[in-house]
C-alpha cells in the first residue's frame, strides 16, 4: 500500500504526412526518437494524414516518417532529411506541444534481385530466407529484407541515392559465407548501386 504516483502531462509532436503532390497518406506512421536512443515512440496518421505523438518527456528528438505500407513511399525524416544523421532536431520542453512537423514523401527507389547458393559440385539452388541489407554511403543501415523461397528479394522504399548490399545466408546454412554484392569481401570493396524511383 501507499505506492502513489504523481504524473504530469507529457509533451506532444504533431503534423501531417502527405505525398509529394500534397495528398494525405492515411495510416502512415511517425516516430520520435530521443538523442542517443535506438527505438522511438510512434503515432499513426488518420484518414486525413494527421498524426500526434504523445506522452514525450522533455528532450531532443528526431522524427522519422514511414509510409512503406501505403504504396511504396520512401522513408524520411523531418525536415526533408533522408537519414537520421542529417535530420533536424526538435527541442521539447516539459508539457510542450510542437505542431507543424510535416512530411512530404515521394515514391521510394527499389533494388531487387535473386540470391542463389552453389554446392561444391556446382549445383545452384534458391537461397531462401537469405538476409539482404542495404547500407548508405556513410556506412549506416538503410533497410533490411529477406529473400523469399525462390531466393528473390526487393529492397524498397529507399530515398534516391547510392547503396551497398550485404548478403547473408540463412542462419542454418553454415556452409555458405556472407558476402557483399558481386562477391566482395568488405563493404568498401563492394560495388555501389545507384537507385532512383
Amino acid at each position: 500500500t501507499g505506492l502513489h504516483a504523481d504524473l504530469s502531462a507529457g509533451s506532444t509532436i504533431s503534423g501531417t504526412i502527405e505525398d509529394s503532390e500534397g495528398n494525405p497518406i492515411p495510416f502512415a506512421s511517425a516516430y520520435a526518437t530521443s538523442s542517443g536512443e535506438v527505438f522511438g515512440q510512434g503515432g499513426f496518421a488518420d484518414g486525413a494524414g494527421n498524426y500526434t505523438i504523445g506522452a514525450l518527456p522533455a528532450g531532443d528528438y528526431t522524427v522519422q516518417f514511414d509510409a512503406s505500407g501505403s504504396g511504396g513511399y520512401q522513408m524520411g525524416w523531418w525536415n526533408g532529411a533522408s537519414n537520421p544523421a542529417t535530420a533536424a532536431v526538435i527541442h521539447l520542453a516539459a508539457q510542450q506541444s510542437v505542431t507543424g512537423i510535416d512530411a512530404a514523401l515521394g515514391q521510394g527507389a527499389t533494388i531487387s534481385g535473386t540470391v542463389s547458393g552453389r554446392t561444391s559440385a556446382g549445383v545452384t539452388f534458391a537461397a531462401a530466407n537469405a538476409t539482404i541489407t542495404a547500407y548508405r554511403p556513410d556506412g549506416s543501415q538503410a533497410s533490411q529484407v529477406y529473400a523469399d523461397q525462390t531466393g528473390a528479394y526487393t529492397v524498397g522504399n529507399l530515398p534516391a541515392g547510392t547503396y551497398r548490399l550485404s548478403i547473408e545466408p540463412q542462419g542454418d546454412t553454415t556452409d555458405f559465407a556472407p558476402q557483399w554484392y558481386l562477391n566482395a569481401a568488405t563493404q568498401a570493396a563492394s560495388t555501389p548501386l545507384p537507385a532512383s524511383p
